[in-house]
């Protein structure tokens, strides 16, 4: 467990970069495979509330739901932000 959360707090800043670029060009494809992404690790390591937040990205952006995505970001953000500062604690 400790070395996946180790893993996580390696690869979460790129992964939220690539996420806003994805989000930034409207590429709702790979945007939703990366909040796919986001959400598996955040529910294998118990981070239920960003779990949750990645799973509505993940379905709103596979219905092209641009609105969505650009509404809700910055809960998404600031979510992972929090486990970020929780981990490093």
């Amino acid at each position: 467990y400790d070395e996946t959360v180790v893993d996580f707090l390696e690869s979460v800043d790129n992964k939220l970069e690539d996420i806003n670029k994805y989000k930034e060009a409207s590429d709702m494809t790979n945007y939703s495979i990366l909040v796919h992404s986001l959400k598996s690790d955040s529910k294998y390591l118990g981070f239920t509330e960003l779990a949750e937040i990645s799973y509505n990205h993940e379905m709103e952006s596979k219905n092209n739901n641009i609105g969505y995505v650009y509404d809700h970001y910055d809960e998404l953000v600031k979510e992972a932000n929090r486990i970020k500062d929780v981990l490093k604690g």
